[in-house]
């Protein structure tokens, strides 16, 4: 984990000097061969347009097409264009490959940058992009104050630092998702990943004082990502999505598999959460019932679980004994493989279930904690629960538990029996008291959602806080972190509304 002091400022950025004698350059030439990329023989036209913030068509924008994995340090040339009186531009027998496309337009100091471009058909068009005011990345060195160059792969990008400098500020980036930025220690072959996909924004610089690899996975992979709501990690490394548009499975070569409301009724209708068990299979609860993925094969549950009669399903969890446990509006039912069996609790959100299959119940209420038919129940009346709204629960392995609630979190702890509370109040640095999701690592450190925007971690005497000012993390409405997961290998998935999967490795 690390300590991060980075801030966000607004400031002014303009086009390098180095970049307006690029656009010269590429005025002044012909469209050359393209280099560096995937060709089999096979090739095929790329077309699109450009348009300014209003939507306006812009003609003289200089458009250059580089393949994916392009290194700006080779001296490789690259296609380009210009637009069009009508900010159409065009790219006549590109190779079958991955491609980037950057548009810049330096008379008015706008830049734009659409990537991950897959060309393999007869003709693609990629549709019209909007050329923005640009932004910039300062990173601290990660040579110490070698001399060393930034690059963006994919890109032109390329900026050289000398000698005695410790922080790189890399200006006049097209806003929106950076596919790769990397530092190259001058003289060597040492090449240090900065992070990949990352979230620049128009006319902002984003500070970055740590090397921790953030991943957006978003649109760009796959349009079912824009609407995650959680996720779930599976043994064999499968990621699970929820999402409002169904089910998907995503795998470490980037393939994603979906299944929408066509495989199950309850799909594509609010999923709630998520589980997948020992065995592999996917449990979902969504808002009109449950749902079993096991084998290729669905199975539902509406409208009857247990002889509870509501729809909506709110949590999931798994017990030491392999017994299924869901929480519906008007109480909790396990299954044991064969049967529901219903249990009086009421106004569950969320349930983890410990050693021995107690089940403990994050609810409207307080905390709930079920063992066989005997029931307990901790409130802010009671303990020193900070709310009782409780939004989330999960348990470490000493038995423990740490609760997510509207007022703050808290931790029971098993050998006193008492509640700790952890508010701004006595933990300043926390970014606000409503504490959305709560998740644990594989070290027992605590990972929260504080004020649906921000991260927060926990090691037992250290805070780490990550905000939009200090990571990748967007700034604000709408993007709202809905869920966190953590897989074996510690890597925190995140899933923010209208932006799609964060991959967080600290």
């Amino acid at each position: 984990m690390f300590q991060s002091l980075c801030r966000r400022f607004v400031s002014e950025t303009a086009i390098t000097f180095a970049s307006a004698m690029l656009l010269a350059m590429f005025a002044s030439c012909s469209k050359t061969t393209l280099t560096g990329g995937t060709e089999d023989g096979n090739a095929t036209a790329l077309t699109g347009t450009m348009h300014d913030s209003t939507g306006a068509p812009i003609a003289g924008v200089v458009m250059i097409l580089a393949p994916s994995d392009y290194d700006p340090r080779t001296s490789g040339s690259l296609m380009h264009d210009t637009t069009d009186s009508v900010g159409k531009y065009s790219f006549g027998h590109v190779p079958f490959g991955k491609y980037n496309i950057e548009g810049i337009l330096g008379a008015r100091g706008l830049r734009s940058l659409h990537s991950q471009i897959t060309v393999d058909a007869d003709s693609v068009v990629c549709g019209a992009d909007t050329l923005l005011t640009p932004g910039s990345v300062s990173i601290i060195n990660p040579y110490g104050s070698s001399a060393c160059q930034v690059l963006v792969v994919g890109t032109t990008h390329l900026k050289s630092f000398s000698a005695g400098t410790d922080t790189l500020v890399v200006d006049s980036l097209p806003s929106g998702i950076i596919p790769k930025i990397e530092v190259a220690k001058a003289g060597t072959s040492e090449l240090t990943v900065v992070g990949e996909n990352i979230v620049v924004s128009s006319g902002d610089t984003l500070h970055i004082t740590h090397l921790a690899k953030w991943n957006v996975i978003g649109t760009q992979v796959s349009s079912y990502l824009n609407d995650v709501r959680m996720t779930a990690i599976s043994k064999s490394g499968y990621v699970w999505f929820g999402a409002d548009s169904g089910l998907a499975r995503y795998d470490s070569s980037g393939a994603v598999v979906h299944y929408d409301g066509s495989s199950s009724p309850v799909l594509g209708d609010l999923l709630q959460d998520l589980l997948v068990d020992d065995s592999g299979t996917v449990w979902a609860a969504g808002h009109n019932g449950l749902i079993r993925f096991k084998n290729g094969v669905f199975t539902n549950w509406i409208g009857n679980i247990g002889g509870l009669t509501d729809t909506f399903v709110y949590g999931l969890g798994k017990g030491d004994s392999g017994k299924i446990w869901a929480s519906l509006s008007s109480g909790i039912v396990s299954f044991d493989g064969t049967s529901w069996t219903s249990h009086p609790v009421t106004g569950v959100n969320n349930l983890f279930v410990g050693h021995g299959d107690t089940v403990w119940c994050a609810t409207v209420n307080g905390v709930v904690r079920l063992v066989g038919i005997d029931t307990t129940r901790f409130t802010s009346a009671n303990s020193n629960l900070p709310n009782d709204f409780v939004q989330g629960i999960v348990g470490d392995s000493a038995g423990d538990i740490w609760v997510a609630t509207q007022g703050g979190m808290a931790h029971w702890d098993r050998g006193t029996n008492n509640w700790i509370a952890y508010t701004t109040a006595s933990v300043p640095v926390l970014p606000n008291n409503d504490i959305y999701r709560i998740a644990l690592d594989r070290n027992g450190v605590v990972w929260a959602v504080s004020g649906r925007y921000d991260i927060v971690s926990f090691d037992g005497s250290k805070w780490t806080v990550y905000t939009s000012k200090n990571s990748i993390l967007p700034v604000g409405a709408p993007n709202i972190i809905q869920g966190i997961s953590i897989d074996s290998a510690g890597v925190k998935w995140l899933s923010v509304l209208s932006v799609g999967i964060i991959r967080f490795e600290d």
